[in-house]
């Protein structure tokens, strides 16, 4: 399948093609930073857990048990601290794709503005 006749199952000018486009584009802008932002939550949330189960079993002593089980406490915390910050930066790059995608599928006719914010631009245009 060339990219002509791909184009044209996904974009093309009947409803049915247009409407595989913007299913199979928006599934793909929701899944991935969606699906990467659970799977770094689960991560974090098991670390964290960790060293939660380490501090209250163990209490005053749970440094020492923690580093000669896991490994430095340091790279844990590290480690922690990077998963948060793909999850913040997956969540903005994801928000950020999707402002760009629902804008492109506007201009192409896929969506159209029908929310609230969108009505009351159009009553504020008219009356001026």
């Amino acid at each position: 399948m060339d990219s002509a006749s791909l184009h044209g199952l996904l974009f093309g000018e009947n409803k049915s093609g247009k409407f595989i486009g913007f299913a199979l584009i928006l599934i793909l802008a929701l899944a991935l930073p969606l699906a990467s932002v659970l799977g770094l939550s689960a991560l974090a949330w098991k670390s964290y857990a960790r060293e939660s189960s380490y501090r209250h079993r163990l209490g005053n002593e749970w440094k020492a048990h923690f580093e000669a089980e896991q490994g430095p406490l340091l790279t844990e915390r590290v480690k922690l601290g990077a998963e948060l910050l793909g999850i913040v930066a997956n969540a903005a790059l994801g928000t950020w794709f999707y402002r760009i995608l629902i804008s492109a599928l506007r201009d192409r006719g896929l969506v159209t503005n029908s929310s609230t914010r969108s009505r009351r631009k159009r009553r504020r245009s008219q009356k001026a």
